[in-house]
């Protein structure tokens, strides 16, 4: 597979995607001399064309290198003998009367005189506004230009937050392109190829989605993972977070009995906390109406209580961090975790709902059977 613009964003993830399904590529870009484009047509089975420019100093550059670099990779497939399929990297905006637009546009006609005259088969796609890992900063992606500036703190201007545009993740592009790739050739003929989903929305919208990405981080709360567009975008967010800022603290809540502190929570999925708790100590003796939740001790050793509040049927488990045992807590049990080891207890807790301080679903009452006086607050949680 020859790549053309390999060093681009599209480029770059082509480029690793095949070579690390097993596929032999010949990745191309502008700095390559001739030989290297004769020696790559050799033996070509297809052409990924992503080459070109979108903001170049020059005007002039839209016609070399948009139009030049497609006339290019005709001339070399003419001169080594061979007709092979031709991915081609458009635009939405060929369809406009801009410079950038009419030499895509001609590029396409470029590839168009190929199949008709060497009868290999031309796959053009006009992808709307790209995102994904990678992508350049202050060039040609609002996406990137704000996750970069969001993840340090840099203000980001929206000139009109109702404008809407269309997003396709990289990912997808790259799925099409292997699908075209190992679908049935159609020697001669060209075609308009469609990757997908897209997602369209208004600027404003996407600067919201971008700033709740950034609160993750104080608030621990995840967004919706659950929509697809929405979990691309955020991994596209975290990937632009800068160097030496990976590592970041959360808010820890102390008392003698150890420390508390929420790690994520979303009100899809519940809220993960962790705490370390001193040896001898108890947390917990409270149960729930509503909410479940789930212990998993990763170090140390304890035994969990837990008494049904209407039957009075008791329950009991030891377990450790070696076994990475997982108990289950259903409403209405009172239980508690007792720390029995001489170490740390380390546990993960996960409830099924998020903890509301209005509502908090949390009623004080000992498992051994008498009640506690007092309201249930965010420590009582645990």
């Amino acid at each position: 597979i020859v790549v053309t613009g390999a060093l681009g964003f599209v480029g770059r993830h082509v480029t690793d995607h095949f070579r690390v399904n097993g596929h032999e590529v010949a990745a191309l870009d502008e700095a390559d001399d001739d030989a290297a484009w004769e020696s790559a047509f050799e033996t070509v089975d297809a052409v990924i064309h992503l080459a070109g420019v979108n903001r170049p100093l020059d005007d002039a550059e839209f016609a070399s290198v948009n139009v030049g670099v497609a006339e290019k990779v005709v001339a070399y497939c003419r001169k080594a003998g061979q007709a092979p399929r031709i991915l081609m990297s458009s635009t939405v905006h060929a369809e406009s009367s801009s410079p950038y637009g009419v030499s895509k546009r001609q590029a396409e006609d470029t590839l168009a005189r190929y199949s008709a005259e060497l009868g290999g088969e031309v796959v053009v796609y006009r992808f709307p506004n790209l995102f994904g890992k990678w992508s350049r900063p202050n060039y040609n992606s609002v996406v990137a230009t704000w996750c970069y500036c969001i993840s340090r703190g840099i203000p980001c201007e929206v000139s009109d937050p109702s404008t809407v545009i269309t997003l396709l993740h990289i990912d997808d592009v790259v799925s099409t392109f292997e699908s075209d790739l190992e679908s049935l050739p159609r020697p001669g003929e060209v075609r308009y190829g469609a990757a997908g989903p897209c997602r369209a929305l208004s600027l404003g919208e996407l600067m919201g989605l971008l700033v709740s990405f950034g609160d993750v981080r104080r608030g621990s709360v995840l967004p919706d993972l659950s929509d697809r567009f929405v979990s691309r975008l955020f991994s596209t967010y975290i990937s632009y977070l800068p160097q030496g800022m990976l590592a970041y603290e959360l808010e820890r809540r102390s008392d003698p009995r150890g420390v508390l502190a929420e790690f994520i929570k979303s009100p899809a999925v519940g809220q993960v906390f962790v705490s370390r708790t001193r040896p001898g100590i108890s947390r917990g003796d409270h149960y729930h109406q509503t909410k479940v939740e789930k212990f998993l001790v990763l170090g140390g050793t304890a035994v969990i209580r837990l008494r049904n509040v209407k039957s009075g049927e008791t329950d009991e488990y030891c377990v450790n961090g070696h076994d990475l045992v997982v108990v289950d807590i259903p409403p209405g049990w009172t239980h508690n975790i007792e720390n029995i080891g001489n170490e740390d207890l380390i546990v993960l807790f996960w409830a099924s709902e998020v903890f509301d301080p209005v509502l908090p679903d949390t009623f004080p009452e000992r498992v051994l059977g008498w009640p506690v006086d007092g309201v249930a607050t965010r420590d009582d949680e645990t």
